[in-house]
């Protein structure tokens, strides 16, 4: 936050690439629509750039950036008539939901960083199955062998409890 608050591009662009998806994901779980999630998620950037050099008593740039989307995003629903479209159920986000979409975001991003840092051909591998794709699928898909994409599997599993750790285990018994 320093390097930001001195106008220090690159340190903005880092953070924007780190983040970025994972706001994203948080914004478009509490309101309707990826374009007005985008909008927003890219209004907390901008904000960010342009009050950086108030914002010096910022501890946490990530926290800092999921309470402007989560308040972008309620003066969003505020200010347009979204509310009157939606399911009675949805008609006010709850606390919960919203924690619970934070801890969702952030894992998928930790999860995601993680998985870029694989050998290529493993990460494919492990995206893949992620998405629910069966090992023969991506054995096709990948023109590999179904021994092969087991092999890349289970090294790719060792390699992400090694970078992740003992508090994201539950992650693999999905």
């Amino acid at each position: 936050m320093h390097n930001i608050v001195q106008g220090d591009r690159e340190a903005f662009n880092l953070l924007t690439v780190k983040y970025y998806p994972a706001l994203f994901m948080f914004a478009e779980s509490i309101i309707p629509g990826k374009d007005a999630a985008k909008d927003i998620v890219q209004e907390a950037f901008v904000y960010l750039w342009e009050k950086r050099k108030k914002l010096t008593d910022v501890i946490s740039v990530k926290n800092y950036l999921y309470t402007a989307v989560r308040n972008y995003c309620y003066i969003h629903l505020r200010s347009s008539k979204l509310r009157a479209n939606l399911p009675a159920g949805n008609m006010t986000v709850q606390e919960e939901d919203i924690h619970y979409n934070y801890v969702r975001a952030e894992t998928i991003r930790l999860l995601s960083a993680a998985i870029d840092t694989l050998p290529s051909r493993t990460a494919e591998v492990i995206r893949l199955t992620l998405e629910g794709l069966r090992q023969e699928k991506i054995a096709e898909s990948m023109n590999i062998t179904v021994a092969t994409v087991k092999l890349l599997k289970a090294r790719g599993i060792i390699r992400l409890r090694e970078l992740l750790g003992s508090t994201y285990n539950w992650l693999f018994m999905l």
